[in-house]
């Protein structure tokens, strides 16, 4: 077998591999969330299943916003602007004057 053939096959089965390992991640299920959503995920009733918080919410059916400063997926971003200006979802707002 020449060297590229090996090259090819090796990387079709590296992809086939990866699209398995990411077709077969599963959203974390909770017995006691709400409909079985963990903390940090919260039930689409349009699509029936549990989803990832957006930025900037986080805790049970994502109810909670970030306390400041912090902000972002988690609430992992910390904001080094002041409160009026730290947003819970990109951090901090530029101010313009016009």
């Amino acid at each position: 077998m020449h060297k590229n053939s090996v090259h090819i096959i090796s990387m079709l089965i590296l992809s086939t591999y990866t699209l398995l390992c990411l077709c077969s991640m599963e959203i974390p299920y909770c017995e006691s969330g709400f409909k079985g959503c963990c903390g940090n995920y919260k039930w689409n009733t349009e699509t029936q299943q549990c989803e990832k918080c957006l930025p900037g919410y986080s805790g049970t059916n994502c109810s909670q916003p970030c306390p400041y400063p912090f902000y972002g997926d988690w609430c992992q971003g910390k904001c080094d602007c002041d409160n009026n200006t730290c947003d819970v979802s990109v951090g901090c707002l530029i101010h313009t004057t016009c």
